[in-house]
């Protein structure tokens, strides 16, 4: 049931992806206002990152995942009707808040059921359900936008609703133990050497993935000439594949260590974005996203299972809300870099730019010594 509710929820994930051209084609921005909402999304998605695994810490988790679906699902029917870049900016806040507190939650959630052996395989099933999701819906928005562009919008806030509807239906169990320092272990995970450059190398890995939502639409439709959907076939043919192969292959590499893993994928991650550089058509537009599709299906479940490994005893909540917030941390970075850059230096050095940040981060794996998702303290042990 955690599974459907997730797939329900991201197969309405349409109105992101297309944001920056919903606010340059709909609203009159020009780039560089379209990346400074996107700036501000990602600012108080910090907010909601940091302070959700605290509330599931002390309240549980499935609550935080229905209410912050149900606040997501608001701000997303209010978006369309509000005039005036102040209000705007305040209801893309709600949205941002609600959005990304329900990441650290849904990550505890898959942790908290998970059994630890299994815990790796539990993460790439989830990301199975969000990918196929996500060959749903931008593909189903591009068309949409097409139609009517605010539409979008009402129809991603109806499939969160019905996705906290599903979640209601979700048994999912209060952390185990109490916070403790005994055991070894530091109740506070900014502490663990390892996990720290475990995040600062998901930065890294982030800012190159979240040209995907800012910069990747702009390059398709402007420098290739591309109708919008081409980049709803761009996200669908990542997310299908990634559906087909992800699982399989994490089996067949179970056995590398954590390391090599993470060091490989993220390479390939930066070879693949680097690759839109040589892309003149929809052939190269797919080559390019097939090669980090396949670091992508190698770094993301290794990467949120060491995370989860590395959390002390009840801190789930907490270690995954610093995890997300990496994420967060980088949007505004990401998204609001890369627009710019694009237009005064050209896309070219925005995948320069990608090759050369996910390049230090498969450095930073390279040398992260005695990490591994079977070494790691698991957090319910005592």
């Amino acid at each position: 049931m955690l599974c459907i509710a997730i797939l329900v929820n991201r197969a309405g994930t349409m109105a992101l992806p297309l944001l920056v051209l919903w606010l340059t084609e709909r609203r009159g921005f020009d780039t560089d206002e379209a990346s400074n909402v996107m700036i501000a999304y990602g600012a108080f998605a910090l907010i909601g990152s940091l302070g959700s695994g605290f509330v599931c810490d002390r309240i549980g988790v499935r609550p935080v995942m229905i209410g912050s679906l149900l606040g997501m699902a608001a701000a997303l029917f209010v978006l369309p009707f509000v005039h005036g870049t102040a209000w705007l900016m305040l209801v893309v806040a709600l949205w941002a808040i609600c959005g990304e507190g329900f990441r650290p939650a849904s990550f505890a959630a898959i942790d908290l059921l998970a059994p630890p052996q299994h815990r790796a395989l539990s993460f790439a099933f989830a990301r199975t359900a969000v990918n196929l999701g996500m060959s749903i819906g931008p593909l189903s928005g591009s068309f949409l936008a097409q139609w009517h562009f605010d539409a979008v919008f009402a129809v991603n806030a109806s499939m969160a609703a019905l996705a906290a509807l599903l979640f209601t239906r979700v048994p999912i169990p209060r952390q185990a133990k109490p916070p403790t320092t005994n055991a070894g272990v530091d109740a506070r995970p900014a502490r663990d050497r390892r996990l720290v450059i475990v995040l600062i190398a998901a930065f890294f890995t982030a800012l190159v993935f979240f040209q995907i939502d800012s910069t990747l639409p702009l390059f398709i439709t402007r420098d290739l000439g591309l109708a919008k959907p081409w980049f709803g076939f761009v996200v669908a043919a990542n997310t299908l594949l990634i559906v087909l192969v992800e699982i399989p292959l994490n089996h067949a590499t179970a056995h590398w260590p954590t390391r090599r893993t993470l060091t490989l994928s993220t390479a390939f991650i930066g070879l693949g974005f680097a690759s839109y550089a040589f892309a003149h058509g929809p052939i190269g537009l797919l080559a390019a996203t097939a090669i980090w599709s396949v670091g992508e299906m190698l770094c993301f479940p290794t990467q949120s299972a060491l995370v989860a490994s590395l959390a002390p005893p009840g801190r789930s909540g907490r270690t995954m809300s610093l995890y997300v917030f990496t994420f967060g941390l980088a949007l505004p970075v990401g998204a609001g870099l890369g627009p710019r850059v694009y237009e005064r230096f050209g896309a070219n050095m925005v995948w320069i730019g990608c090759l050369v940040l996910a390049g230090i981060a498969a450095w930073m794996y390279s040398r992260n010594d005695g990490v591994d998702v079977a070494s790691a303290p698991e957090p319910r042990s005592a």
